[in-house]
């Protein structure tokens, strides 16, 4: 039978307006269903699946937590470089941030773990997709909610969506199948990069490799 109810259980990096993480993981499996239609119609860039994540090592239950913990900071390390360089280039365009997958290599939790995972979870699958709130501080990338319950500005001054953001159904076929991918060098300024990437201005997402 279909389920009922959803409910959200804690999260982390939670700001003093909204549960951000709660909506966000919502968002990540398909079941927030008031974003607007606006949300689904901009224009987005993106990182390749190729240099999303760092190269996938599976992580066996018995595994030494030393060495998922020593790969989950490799991946870590490598997913703040890919989500900076993505705002500056969501920011210098004026474009969306569709984020990249993030792969996490241990759990998050306060209490005892064992092979990276929580008392109880010893089968679980690693690494799997982190929810946004275990790896980022979700109310940096939000704006906080006024009191008539439209949220404002993100400080970033870029918007953000779910890594598997295209796989929403709402997504027009006509973004999701504009795509134009590009490559740019090291060390642009905005308009380096508004000028390299000029030629795609019409594309509704542009991937980054």
């Amino acid at each position: 039978p279909s389920p009922m109810s959803v409910h959200m259980t804690y999260q982390f990096a939670e700001g003093h307006s909204f549960a951000y993480g709660k909506r966000q993981r919502l968002r990540e499996h398909g079941l927030w269903l008031v974003d607007p239609d606006e949300y689904f119609n901009g224009k987005y860039v993106t990182a390749s699946a190729e240099h999303a994540t760092l190269p996938r090592k599976e992580m066996g239950e018995r595994v030494d937590s030393r060495d998922a913990v020593k790969y989950h900071l490799e991946e870590a390390r490598h997913r703040t470089n890919v989500i900076r360089a993505l705002l500056g280039i969501g920011k210098a365009l004026g474009r969306e941030v569709i984020l990249p997958r993030m792969l996490c290599y241990c759990d998050f939790m306060w209490k005892e773990m064992r092979n990276c995972r929580v008392g109880g979870a010893e089968t679980m699958r690693l690494p799997f997709d982190c929810p946004m709130d275990h790896v980022l501080n979700t109310p940096s990338f939000f704006g906080d909610f006024h009191k008539n319950g439209t949220e404002g500005r993100t400080a970033l001054g870029v918007g953000v969506r779910e890594p598997n953001f295209l796989l929403n159904p709402r997504v027009p076929a006509a973004v999701r199948e504009s795509v134009a991918k590009a490559a740019l060098g090291k060390g642009l300024n905005d308009a380096q990069i508004s000028q390299a990437l000029a030629p795609h201005a019409a594309a509704s997402i542009i991937e980054i490799d």
